[in-house]
C-alpha cells in the first residue's frame, strides 16, 4: 500500500461523514492534522485527487531524500518546519484557492508521514 492510501485509509477511520472501511489505519498521524485529512479528502474531485497524490510523492521523495543526505536534519528541524508549515496554512485571508489549498494539505501530510516513521523507528529510502 502506497503513502497516499495509507493517508486514505487514516481519513476513512477518521472521519466519519466519509465512511469507508472501519478498521485502525497503520499510519500514525498527528491529532491536529486530522481535521485538514478530513477536509481534504471530503470534497476531493478526480483532479484534485491528482494533484494531491502528486504534491505528497514529490514532497515525501524530498523529505526522506533529505533525511537520509543531510545528517544535520533532525526530528526537531522537521517538526519545527512542520510548524511553520501549519501557520502558513492559517495565514490564508487572501485566499489560496484550491490548488494552494491542496499543495498547502498535501505538503503538511507527506511532511506528518516522514516524522510518524522517523519517530516508529522506520528507516527506508
Amino acid at each position: 500500500m502506497g503513502k497516499s492510501e495509507d493517508l486514505e485509509q487514516t481519513a476513512r477511520f477518521f472521519c466519519p461523514p466519509w465512511g469507508g472501511k472501519k478498521t485502525r489505519p497503520k499510519t500514525k498521524i498527528s491529532i491536529l492534522f486530522i481535521p485538514l485529512l478530513c477536509y481534504t479528502w471530503g470534497v476531493m474531485a478526480e483532479w484534485e485527487d491528482e494533484k494531491f497524490n502528486e504534491v505528497f510523492d514529490n514532497v515525501y521523495a524530498t523529505t526522506k531524500y533529505r533525511r537520509l543526505l543531510d545528517p544535520g536534519f533532525s526530528v526537531k528541524d522537521l517538526e519545527s518546519l512542520l510548524e511553520t508549515l501549519y501557520v502558513s496554512d492559517g495565514n490564508d485571508q487572501g485566499g489560496r484557492g484550491r490548488v494552494g489549498d491542496i499543495i498547502s494539505a498535501a505538503t503538511i501530510a507527506a511532511h506528518e508521514q516522514v516524522l510518524a516513521e522517523w519517530k516508529n523507528g522506520e528507516t527506508g529510502g
